[in-house]
Parts: structure tokens; C-alpha cells; sequence
């Protein structure tokens, strides 16, 4: 294995080394063997702290990765607890408007919601959407997705007409920046299709519901497994 030779020849504490353990631990986790992948992930991100210091880049890149593996094991609320530290982290190294930090944030509010913690993940959703978009734009991707999720945690806390509201948005948006045929488009056209349906609005529901089905019949082919879950919607 290649980290084995490179702590054998450079030493446990070389970047190379250090990084050659992140592939391992990456490949561990594809492979499901996801206790030995956590343990090595923790150890990397432990040792890069010792080397590197908290605040470096690689350092920080462990961090998120290691969180993604305790996610992917099932510890939520461990992954949970190290996503608020990483945010925090990248606030005091690279401010708080930074793209890196504002990601950060975003997968912290992903982790709130996993844990059923709904109303906090909609409100920092909703915080992580105004700052995304003055310093990225609406229509940046990291932008779009923050409001995807948005309009998910409202509709899961109850709020569904704010929710329409904001599937309508991210509709709009994603129609300016990707075109209407492109399949985000499509995906936030299908949302705003169930907003209305929970709202009691069924004519519109339906109308729209037809439109998606033949658009992505379209552009996808009729066997491809969104044109199935439109039509299934749709009947």
C-alpha cells in the first residue's frame, strides 16, 4: 500500500505520507468497511492538527471528510458536532463570508435537518441564502442549493405556503441560469408541482405535473427513472 512505504521511507508526519492516508481512508469508506475508515480518517485529521496546525487547508480538508465518514457510519450526531466546529473553525481562518466557510455552513444546516433539528436547519438556511447571495450570486450553484434546501425544511417544519414560495423562487432562478429544459430545472419545476399539490391548488398541480413528464420525456427518454417518477406523480 502506498501509505505504508511512504511512512516507511518519508516518516508518519510527511504531507505525502499524510495524504496517501486520506486516499486509504477514502478508499475504506467506498468499500463500506466504514469503522476502519473513521478510525483512520480521525486519526489523519488528529495528526494533521499536531503537523499542520487546526487552521491549515489540509488540515481543515481532513476535518470535513472525517465528518462525511461518521455521517456515512450512521454517527450523526458526532458528525453533527464536528461540522459546527469545522464551520467555526473556517470563520476565525478564513472569515465568514468565505466560500469554504459559507459550504461549511451549509453542510452544518444539511446535518440540523438530518437530526430532526428542522426549525434551526430552515432558519440557517434561510441566513446562509441572503449571505450566498452577495457574495456568490443568486444564481451560483452553492446559492441554488442552499435555497433547494430551504424550501425542504420549511415544507418539513409545516410552513407550506412559505415553502411554495420558495420552490416557485428556485424555480425562476434555476430557469434564468440553467434554461427551462435543463434537468435542475426540471427537478425544481417537480418541487414547486408538489408544493402546490400539498397546498390544495390541484389544477395547477396537475398542469404542471404534465408539463415536467413531457419535458423530461423530451430531453431524458421515456424509460429514465425521473420520467418514471413524474408520470407516477402525475397519475
Amino acid at each position: 500500500r502506498a501509505w505504508e512505504l511512504s511512512r516507511i521511507s518519508l516518516g508518519a508526519q510527511h504531507p505525502d505520507t499524510l495524504k496517501s492516508m486520506g486516499t486509504y481512508s477514502r478508499a475504506l469508506g467506498k468499500l463500506n468497511r466504514m469503522e476502519e475508515a473513521c478510525e483512520l480518517g480521525r486519526q489523519l485529521w488528529e495528526q494533521q492538527v499536531t503537523a499542520l496546525g487546526e487552521k491549515h487547508p489540509a488540515t481543515l480538508a481532513s476535518m470535513r471528510s472525517y465528518c462525511a465518514l461518521l455521517a456515512q457510519r450512521g454517527q450523526l450526531q458526532e458528525a453533527t458536532d464536528l461540522r459546527f466546529r469545522l464551520w467555526r473553525i473556517r470563520k476565525a481562518a478564513q472569515g465568514e463570508d468565505h466560500p469554504d466557510t459559507l459550504r461549511s455552513m451549509g453542510t452544518y444546516s444539511i446535518s440540523l435537518g438530518e437530526l430532526g433539528r428542522l426549525k434551526e436547519a430552515a432558519e440557517l438556511d434561510e441566513k446562509l441564502f441572503e449571505m450566498q447571495r452577495k457574495v456568490l450570486g443568486k444564481k451560483h450553484p452553492d446559492t441554488l442549493l442552499t435555497l433547494r434546501n430551504y424550501g425542504l425544511s420549511l415544507a418539513a417544519i409545516g410552513q407550506k405556503k412559505d415553502s411554495a414560495d420558495i420552490k416557485l423562487k428556485l424555480w425562476e432562478l434555476q430557469k434564468s441560469a440553467q434554461g427551462e429544459e435543463h434537468p435542475e430545472t426540471l427537478v425544481a419545476m417537480a418541487s414547486y408541482c408538489d408544493a402546490m399539490a400539498d397546498l390544495g391548488h390541484m389544477e395547477e398541480a396537475l398542469e404542471l405535473g404534465l408539463k415536467v413528464w413531457t419535458r423530461r420525456r423530451a430531453l431524458l427518454g421515456e424509460q429514465h427513472p425521473d420520467t418514471l417518477s413524474s408520470i407516477a406523480r402525475y397519475s
